[in-house]
């Protein structure tokens, strides 16, 4: 069975929403980080957490495949970040209804009980608020998956692309939204794209970043 088969079964039980076909990507992307030994450790962003079904399966695959190396899982846990830019209304609603302590309570809970927590550093903030934390051409994996407004989405990719390495990865989630073409856009003209999907009402795409800034 596939690294990638194992987890996605762990992480089932997890709220929030993960294909398979992107647990595979993940797979793909963190599988090229070993054995490579490196002077910097390698690192990981993740931009939108909510329960952490993507950051949790991201960190088994750390885990199992003994990378020496920290996944950065951002996010405001805020009804406010979550209803910043313009967005559906019936988006908005859903996010209005939600209860953000308990997903970030469950978040940290589950990466105790899994063993994960070293491989894992919570940052609660905004991401424009962390990106200058960061150097550039700093991080190998980018995962964004924040607010999907058209301005956020702009703003997540614009921000945090010159923080990717070059030969980095980014992978930006529900890349079928209207609201993220312009991000979609974007990322076309300034990264390579290796692999776009779109299945079950759900979408991403996986880009590499082919020059440094």
């Amino acid at each position: 069975m596939k690294l990638s088969e194992i987890v996605f079964e762990q992480v089932e039980t997890v709220p929030g929403w993960l294909l398979k076909s992107k647990c595979e990507c993940f797979d793909d992307v963190y599988s090229s980080l070993y054995p490579v030994v490196t002077v910097t450790p390698p690192l990981a962003v993740e931009i939108g957490v909510w329960f952490g079904k993507s950051a949790i399966a991201q960190a088994l695959m750390i885990k199992a495949l003994r990378i020496d190396m920290q996944l950065v899982a951002i996010d405001p846990w805020s009804a406010d970040a979550a209803l910043d830019g313009t967005n559906d209304p019936a988006n908005d609603r859903w996010w209005q209804a939600q209860n953000f302590e308990e997903a970030k309570s469950y978040f940290e809970d589950e990466l105790k009980l899994r063993g994960l927590r070293r491989f894992v550093n919570v940052w609660r903030d905004k991401a424009e608020n962390c990106v200058n934390e960061f150097e550039d051409e700093r991080i190998d994996i980018l995962h964004i998956d924040g607010n999907h407004s058209p301005e956020q989405s702009m703003a997540d990719v614009m921000l945090w692309l010159p923080k990717v390495k070059k030969g980095g990865y980014i992978i930006l989630d529900d890349t079928n939204w209207p609201s993220l073409s312009d991000a979609v856009r974007y990322m076309g003209d300034n990264c390579v794209l290796m692999k776009e999907v779109s299945e079950e009402g759900q979408g991403f795409a996986l880009y590499r970043k082919s020059k440094a800034w």
